[in-house]
């Protein structure tokens, strides 16, 4: 661990949570708890060609360069001749493809390199191998029929202990297992995510509504730094989730996606039946009658025990039934009906999604909530900010508002979902505003808004942009720093257009 002044955290374990990091003190939010590089990282298993990236330093290739000695790709000859690919070279010798067509397996790199620790890094294997079944409860028990099918570990077993001749079996699954459930997608700038094994950001215990930010520097190679994402208290548990946007997923659709990280989720959203009083899972109950303040059903449907498929839904208030495979099918009938939808206009498409089904799917289901964020980044993109009038502006405000709602419950504090969010959003009332003030300038008695909305706006837009501030201060990167210049710019012509319109009010008054 690097750049640390005071020890934030200590690491615990225990049959519950397995090995994991608790808060030894109350730890602000914005603080850096720890910082550390990478014990080992590789090619991203989705990276759809072999021959346009690096496998030393992940960089994409404008024009195919292969090592004169394995013929696996690299950018340069620094890259070929780095004492982290002098231990691999003939390993990966031994495994070249024997024909143009033959892909090779990059996606396997990532396991090859931990496992050559065992030779490398005394020390840090023993530190590796400790990561196993960390997840405590939460890791998932597979059984040898499920271990059979899984195509892509046998494919990788043969890569290692065929291709490569390295590799005892029990060390092998280990390993395996530990970077399919513990590695951690680095995202930086210009440069395609890709999978790496932190041994302390490994250690964060999963949950599906986190307390940590991630950060990683590409200059400092892919160090990561771990944030508080909200005020920490002393003994709480670190916690992180690999998946990405969290408002637009079930708790389903979200533990299948952690299931093929061998995790088995218990964390306090999924295990709650409305997923922290979001709903994003609940259907609207057809058997409920309207009540009385604007026609709506209050009932909603929502599973018995959200940790079981098979469980039965019911609603809260008339405790109307259905069963799973009947939630099953109308959530995929609902879903294929919107990626079946043809439409050259896709506002009208998602907004005729919204209008069809606001008496079957919760506000907040994650459907809808996908339906809101694609109308709020279609009428807020730099293609169409311009050119929009001002009542279009004030739908895409009332979008981004009901966002951000779901968001502060499912992706709180200093997340990056919420920063680019509130970003946009004091970005989009900046903009009305000025074109409501151009506009009065013009013609005073053109105003499409009234004072009170305006100084409404003015105060949201601040909020907005000294939140969104608050949240690019942790990014350190050279975009970070120009993105967090242009917010304190921002919020210094927001206060400018406020006071001359309130100088202008005052006196048009008098």
């Amino acid at each position: 661990m690097e750049g640390l002044n005071e020890v934030l955290f200590r690491i615990v374990e225990n049959d519950q949570d397995g090995k994991h990091l608790i808060a030894i003190r109350d730890i602000p939010a914005g603080k850096v708890i720890f910082s550390e590089s990478p014990l080992a990282q590789g090619p991203s298993p989705d990276h759809p060609n072999d021959d346009d990236i690096c496998i030393i330093c992940l960089s994409e290739l404008e024009h195919p360069k292969v090592c004169s000695n394995c013929f696996w790709p690299v950018c340069s000859s620094e890259c070929g001749r780095s004492s982290r690919h002098k231990m691999e070279c003939a390993t990966l010798a031994a495994c070249a493809r024997e024909s143009e067509e033959d892909l090779l397996p990059l996606r396997h790199l990532l396991v090859m390199r931990c496992l050559q620790m065992k030779h490398r890094d005394q020390y840090s294997w023993e530190k590796l191998l400790d990561m196993e079944d960390h997840h405590g409860v939460q890791t998932l028990i597979r059984n040898i029929e499920d271990e059979l099918s899984d195509m892509d570990r046998m494919e990788l077993k043969y890569f290692i202990r065929e291709s490569c001749g390295m590799g005892i079996k029990s060390e092998l699954d280990i390993v395996a297992d530990i970077v399919q459930s513990s590695s951690i997608q680095v995202e930086c700038e210009l440069q395609e995510p890709f999978p790496a094994v932190y041994l302390t950001g490994g250690l964060l215990a999963q949950a599906c509504v986190p307390n940590t930010v991630l950060r990683f520097d590409r200059d400092q190679k892919y160090l990561l730094s771990a944030f508080s994402g909200r005020k920490i208290a002393k003994g709480e548990k670190l916690t992180f989730c690999p998946l990405k946007n969290l408002i637009r997923t079930g708790t389903r659709e979200r533990r299948r996606k952690l299931n093929k990280r061998l995790i088995n989720c218990f964390c306090d959203r999924c295990t709650d039946p409305t997923e922290c009083q979001s709903h994003s899972s609940a259907f609207i109950c057809q058997k409920c009658p309207p009540s009385n303040h604007g026609g709506q059903r209050p009932g909603v449907i929502l599973p018995r025990n959200p940790m079981a498929d098979e469980s039965e839904w019911a609603c809260q208030i008339c405790n109307y039934t259905m069963t799973s495979d009947t939630a099953d099918k109308l959530l995929h009938r609902l879903r294929d009906s919107l990626e079946a939808t043809k439409c050259e206009d896709s506002e009208v498409k998602f907004k005729d999604f919204l209008r069809t089904n606001r008496d079957i799917l919760h506000p907040n289901h994650y459907l809808m909530v996908a339906c809101k964020e694609s109308l709020f980044n279609l009428k807020t993109s730099d293609a169409r900010a311009l050119d929009i009038s001002i009542a279009d502006k004030l739908e895409a405000v009332d979008l981004g508002l009901d966002l951000l709602k779901l968001v502060d419950i499912l992706e709180p504090g200093l997340s990056e979902m919420r920063g680019k969010l509130l970003l946009t959003l004091g970005t989009t009332l900046q903009e009305m505003l000025s074109q409501e003030i151009m506009n009065r300038m013009e013609s005073p008695d053109q105003a499409e808004l009234d004072e009170r909305h305006i100084y409404s706006a003015f105060h949201d837009a601040l909020f907005c942009f000294e939140e969104a501030k608050k949240i690019q201060r942790l990014n350190k990167t050279a975009k970070g720093r120009e993105v967090y210049s242009t917010i304190k710019s921002s919020i210094h012509v927001l206060k400018d257009m406020k006071r001359d319109f309130e100088k202008s009010y005052n006196s048009g008054t008098n």
